[in-house]
Formats: C-alpha cells, sequence, structure tokens
C-alpha cells in the first residue's frame, strides 16, 4: 500500500541526484541509505524482488 506523501519522501530521503542522464553512468545502489530512508518514511520491505537474482545483479551494479 502506498499512502500519499510516502512513497515521494522516501526516494528523496534515499535518493541522490543523478550525476548524468545515462543509466551506465549510474552509482551502484546504496542499500544501507535505502533502508535507513524506509525506517524514518515507515517504509516496509516484504521480501526479495519476485524475478532471478542474476537479473538483479545485471541491472544494479
Amino acid at each position: 500500500m502506498n499512502v500519499a506523501g510516502t512513497h515521494d519522501r522516501l526516494f528523496r530521503e534515499g535518493g541522490v541526484l543523478a550525476p548524468a542522464r545515462d543509466f551506465a553512468a549510474a552509482p551502484p545502489p546504496d542499500h544501507e541509505r535505502t533502508l535507513t530512508a524506509a525506517k524514518l518514511t515507515g517504509v516496509e520491505f516484504i521480501g526479495a524482488p519476485p524475478f532471478p537474482e542474476e537479473l538483479v545483479l545485471q541491472t544494479s551494479g
């Protein structure tokens, strides 16, 4: 469930400005920062992504 003001706050707290408009130039995900932002905003991750791990690694660094 996504409550108004929650999802965008998670991105503001946990995100960083993109260095370029090129996905390949993006830094790897900062999972610690994401989890900290989730705690601050009341967002709960309920499980692993529902697709094979090799696809996750392929797209996230």
